[in-house]
């Protein structure tokens, strides 16, 4: 019995390292890449705070702003609010982008590159119909 809990403690061989990276069990801190994307976020705010804060308040009041050929011309409408989702669109798409690529080189940093299909599939051995 005593030689059981002794190789407990012992490292794992090269073999189940391979065949845990193989299942896609592999250690990774979320804290980290969390840490990384949040103090990203935060810094590109304080970097680009007003200016962004007046880009989105010019187009709060362009949006707010009604004429009279959108009220006599209800068709019109479909037009302009495309043209506000476009504008606010030149926002969004580079802000998820930048903590899309934060995310993913955070990932890789702590981690590694490690493709499998093995997480997505199900895994029936959990499952209790009962």
């Amino acid at each position: 019995m005593a030689e059981s809990t002794e190789n407990r403690n012992l490292p794992a061989t090269e073999r189940k390292l391979g065949k845990a990276r193989e299942e896609g069990n592999l250690p990774r801190s979320t804290d980290v890449v969390h840490f990384t994307v949040l103090t990203t976020c935060v810094a590109a705010c304080y970097a680009l705070g007003t200016d962004l804060i007046v880009w989105l308040r010019e187009t709060l009041s362009q949006g707010l702003r009604f004429d009279i050929k959108l009220l006599q011309q209800p068709e019109l409408m479909s037009s302009w609010l495309w043209a506000l989702v476009q504008r606010m669109l030149w926002v969004i798409i580079p802000a998820g982008l930048g903590c899309m690529g934060v995310s993913i080189a955070s990932t890789l940093m702590v981690g590694g590159w490690n493709w499998t299909l093995k997480k997505i599939g199900p895994n029936f051995s959990v499952l209790n119909p009962l």
